[in-house]
């Protein structure tokens, strides 16, 4: 879990669900990305863009994850 320490908020908490196969859950987020753009993510869903993404999992094989444009 990264927290704002100065306003007490959680900016990115992550879960291992199989540490063998490098599998993580985002359980929650808000912060913004490296263009300024404010990203939220729920337990339900993402917002990146004005773009919600829910009920979908993503595999990156190691790599970055994109969301939205």
């Amino acid at each position: 879990m990264l927290i704002d320490r100065e306003h007490n908020t959680v900016l990115f908490e992550v879960s291992v669900t199989d540490f063998d196969n490098h599998r993580v859950q985002v359980l929650q987020g808000n912060f913004y990305s490296h263009k300024a753009h404010p990203v939220e993510i729920t337990p339900r869903c993402w917002r990146v863009l004005g773009t919600t993404t829910a009920g979908t999992t993503f595999d990156c094989h190691g790599g970055a994850i994109i969301i939205g444009k």
